[in-house]
């Protein structure tokens, strides 16, 4: 027995020393990790005060606090069949109701018309992504919050509500107006300002169609415990830091740029299938339009790609993407050619709407200043107008 003990003593010493150097890795490693959440942290505030000082903000007093209200504070949460909607958040700049919708002000209009009369107040939807949410603009001047003005200020008694979302592309927008027409709303008007979105998500799966980062939620699936100890580990600085490496390195190969190879979609057929994809979305809102009687436009969302006079950081912007410039550029050329976009009636691009501007403008490569915002909703005003004088005319028959 004695002689068996003493045969297993080298063994419990040596597993003695694996369990030392496990234990000191494991040390070293959790205090690298400690100490690159410490550098990744400043490294995120420095991103911010880059972003609050782009050219675009204008030297505006209130962009840094804002940028960090946008980065700290903005959250989302699970939404049946549209994955996601934004947290309740109660904040400076940024409002966001116990419903997720975004907080719009409404403005009165003079009573001089029968157009503002109470009893004639008309309810307009407005439908995209984080440029109708309101990325880079307060409550105040969202798109939806101007809109409400330039139609106030016209003498239409009007609500616009904004059911834009960070990060939607078109086919999660239709879903919402069918989920909030089964809850018997009833809007006069829907408008959808979108695009940008169905596109960088095409780019980064290789498929039109889908939601973007849907490639996340499809490895999250049913995960189990050794894939969620993988993918927390990919969300570690550690990674972080080694992934940024390898960019600098050159060894890490840009998947915004990996297209026509062996198994990969051309840029050209991927920009035909989102055209497609889109143009379905635009005849589904059609047949609900018809269904539910109201009125519909759809405006493809302005992008920095083709702005002639870029100033300051708006030239790396527009410069950083150059897959995705291309794709834009395809998606465009079909637009003339497929119906019900062909119908300009209905469906307006507005991905140039800027070009000619020798302003600073864009802070990335879809998101612009609040006067932008001003800009585009006199634009979508163009359209409504009209609508709500039918309307008016029509209830007061």
């Amino acid at each position: 027995m004695r002689t068996f003990i003493r045969r297993l003593l080298p063994l419990f010493g040596g597993l003695r020393t694996l369990w030392l150097i496990f234990g000191v890795t494991l040390l070293m490693l959790a205090l690298l990790e400690g100490s690159l959440r410490v550098v990744w942290q400043f490294k995120r505030s420095s991103d911010r005060a880059d972003i609050a000082s782009r050219a675009g903000f204008r030297g505006a007093d209130w962009a840094r606090e804002f940028v960090d209200e946008l980065s700290l504070s903005v959250r989302t949460v699970w939404q049946p069949y549209v994955h996601w909607r934004s947290a309740p958040l109660s904040g400076r700049y940024i409002n966001v109701a116990e419903d997720g919708l975004r907080r719009t002000l409404q403005a009165e209009a003079p009573r001089s018309s029968v157009a503002s009369a109470p009893d004639s107040k008309r309810l307009i939807w407005l439908f995209g992504g984080s440029v109708a949410w309101g990325w880079t603009a307060r409550d105040e001047h969202t798109i939806a919050s101007e809109l409400a003005r330039e139609l106030a200020a016209a003498g239409y008694a009007v609500e616009v509500v904004n059911y834009g979302q960070v990060g939607y592309v078109s086919t999660q927008e239709v879903l919402t107006l069918e989920g909030e027409l089964r809850r018997g709303g009833h809007p006069d008007v829907a408008v959808f300002l979108s695009g940008y979105n169905d596109v960088m998500a095409a780019l980064q799966e290789g498929v039109a169609g889908l939601p973007q980062n849907e490639s996340n939620r499809r490895a999250e699936f049913n995960i189990g415990l050794p894939g969620a100890l993988v993918a927390e580990t990919r969300r570690s600085a550690t990674m972080w830091l080694v992934k940024g490496l390898l960019r600098r390195a050159g060894a890490a190969a840009d998947a915004r740029q990996v297209y026509g190879g062996t198994g990969q979609p051309t840029l050209q057929s991927l920009g035909e299938d989102v055209v497609r994809a889109y143009a379905e979305n635009v005849r589904l809102v059609d047949q609900l339009r018809g269904a539910h009687d109201f009125e519909a436009f759809f405006y493809w969302q302005p992008v920095a790609f083709g702005k002639k006079h870029l100033v300051g950081d708006e030239r790396a912007a527009a410069k950083d993407w150059p897959a995705l410039e291309e794709l834009l550029a395809h998606v465009r050329e079909r637009f003339a050619t497929t119906p019900p976009l062909s119908d300009g009636a209905k469906f307006r691009d507005l991905s140039g709407l800027f070009d000619d501007s020798p302003e600073p403008i864009f802070i990335d490569t879809c998101h612009f200043s609040e006067a932008e915002h001003r800009v585009i909703a006199r634009e979508i005003a163009k359209d409504v107008v009209p609508v709500l004088n039918t309307r008016v005319a029509s209830a007061s028959r």
